[in-house]
């Protein structure tokens, strides 16, 4: 598993199609089956990449891939009582956007269980810093008709940025 890598015939089409998509970085990301589900979440378990060069990219796909049989993957399946056997996580790669703000939308109170209730949480910048318990979300409860019910602003205020020339291609920015 330490060893897989794309092979060239693999590397040579990634490479053509990136080149057609004509962007410069790109995010690196997992999509699992057993991210996010109603019993568990895996969630921030499998590696994503940002800001990533075309250069990169097969590398960065194999390591995503490679995550879905992380230590870390198999101790949280073994303490949620789920098969040993994980299933490979698919690899998405998408131009990558330095954005001002990211979040999650969920099209029921994830909480509550209300399906007559929208919940977004938002945090300045890149997702990242979300996901990786950097910073906290302003969340929104809305209803159905578009009324805001409840707002609950951010405590914890920074942004992740895309930063080509740090190792991680993010930089911290104090809010």
């Amino acid at each position: 598993l330490h060893t897989l890598a794309p092979s060239a015939a693999l590397r040579q089409a990634l490479n053509e199609r990136l080149a057609q998509a004509g962007a410069m970085r790109w995010a690196v990301r997992s999509s699992a089956l057993d991210e996010d589900g109603a019993q568990h979440s895996f969630a921030g378990q499998l590696e994503s990449w940002l800001n990533v060069p075309t250069e990169d990219v097969a590398r960065r796909v194999a390591d995503v891939w490679r995550s879905g049989f992380a230590a870390r993957v198999w101790a949280y399946r073994r303490a949620a009582g789920l098969s040993p056997r994980p299933n490979a996580p698919a690899v998405l790669v998408q131009r990558m956007l330095d954005a001002d703000a990211a979040g999650v939308a969920f099209a029921a109170d994830p909480i509550s269980g209300r399906r007559d209730v929208v919940v977004v949480s938002a945090v300045h910048g890149l997702g990242s810093s979300l996901v990786g318990g950097e910073a906290d979300a302003d969340t929104w409860r809305v209803d159905a008709s578009g009324k805001i019910l409840e707002h609950q602003p951010a405590s914890v205020r920074l942004a992740h940025r895309c930063d080509p020339s740090s190792a991680d291609g993010l930089r911290v920015e104090a809010l």
